[in-house]
């Protein structure tokens, strides 16, 4: 297996993202980047043994920004609603930060998927 590593671009902040490629001997690969852990590309054969991409991604951290919103990323903290953008634990209310209308969705308004 070989791995290469490569500048991706940069975040409308200014942080550099880093792209991984991860290859193996039969020409399977997976980019991933270190922009909300996203998995960028899969390409894997296909029936006939045609390398083919199967996954959905961007060629610019830019459109990750305007359009990804949690495209290939790792969602995280929690993954889908918490209704009310709060829970209760051992009888005491937690609220968290509604980015859903009244929901908190994947963890709130700065998730995993737009960490470095």
């Amino acid at each position: 297996m070989s791995i290469t590593i490569r500048s991706f671009g940069h975040t409308r902040e200014g942080r550099p993202v880093t792209l991984l490629r991860m290859e193996n001997a039969a020409g399977a690969c997976a980019e991933v980047l270190d922009y909300g852990a996203r998995l960028r590309s899969m390409v894997v054969p296909d029936r006939d043994g045609k390398p083919r991409d199967v996954c959905l991604g961007f060629d610019s951290v830019a459109e990750y920004e305007a359009n990804g919103d949690y495209l290939g990323a790792l969602v995280g903290r929690v993954a889908n609603r918490i209704g009310g953008a709060a829970f209760e634990l051992g009888g005491v209310r937690y609220p968290l930060a509604a980015n859903s209308g009244p929901n908190c969705l994947h963890g709130g308004i700065h998730g995993f998927n737009e960490a470095v």
